[in-house]
């Protein structure tokens, strides 16, 4: 079981961060506890994120410097997974095409326009999010990068797939009974910690993860025909974006 857990953590980092892992090989067996472990991800993330950013508001760094560094160090420590992600939904919505031909788009290599577009403007706004960070915000826009990969991973368990193949099927396959409940109660802790802080940033930041969680939903079925780990990068993405803007414009 020990090595079951360990092994799974060091997939789960190995494919979602850039953080060094033992190489190890996928089997039915460590792939189950993967999903479970995202949220970690994010919580290292999330805690480096957090240090870093009070370290360059401490030392007085410019706002767009601190932007670019803190958006940089997110992007570093990601490899970019979830990017590519959002950047492939992008594309497909623009192509207001059917659900299947917006699947044949997702796994198509090319970039399109409308990609690129919606990726400096996702930039754009994590930097003027970050760098607008204030001290007192700091520890709600750490907290959301592991809350946005808890609801991430529920996303997969509870939307119907796209397609019985690739990532998504398989961690879904794969995941073990535990994986929803604890995935439940990591949420939930994550939101309990938001509300001990700041009960006006938690109701924010909580209903804005929960409106772009319905969204993401229907997006899926509607446009998709189901969850994919695009669709799940998209999500991604954009509520940890959105989730970091919010409390800078509404402070």
């Amino acid at each position: 079981m020990i090595r079951t857990l360990y092994e799974s953590l060091c997939i789960a980092f190995s494919l979602y961060s850039r953080v060094p892992m033992p190489g190890i090989k996928w089997n039915d067996g460590n792939m189950k506890y993967v999903l479970v472990f995202f949220p970690f991800v994010g919580a290292v993330e999330g805690a480096v994120f957090y240090f870093l950013s009070g370290l360059l508001i401490s030392k007085g760094f410019g706002t767009l410097l601190t932007g670019v560094l803190l958006t940089a160090f997110t992007f570093l420590y990601t490899g970019g997974i979830h990017t590519d992600g959002f950047l492939d939904v992008c594309d497909a919505l623009a192509s207001l095409k059917s659900p299947d031909e917006r699947r044949r788009i997702l796994k198509d290599p090319h970039v399109g326009s409308f990609a690129v577009i919606s990726g400096i403007v996702l930039y754009s706004l994590k930097i003027a999010a970050y760098g607008n960070i204030s001290p007192g915000l700091l520890m709600p826009v750490s907290l959301s990068f592991f809350l946005s990969r808890a609801l991430s991973a529920l996303s997969i368990l509870f939307i119907p797939e796209a397609s019985r193949e690739g990532m998504v099927f398989s961690l879904k396959r794969s995941a073990g009974r535990a994986a929803f409940p604890l995935l439940i109660f990591f949420t939930l802790t994550g939101f309990g910690i938001l509300f001990f802080i700041s009960l006006k940033k938690a109701l924010l930041i909580t209903g804005l993860f929960m409106v772009i969680l319905f969204y993401h939903y229907h997006n899926c079925k509607r446009n998709f025909g189901g969850i994919s780990g695009d669709t799940a990068g998209w999500f991604l993405e954009l509520s940890e974006t959105l989730t970091a803007l919010a409390p800078v414009l509404f402070k």
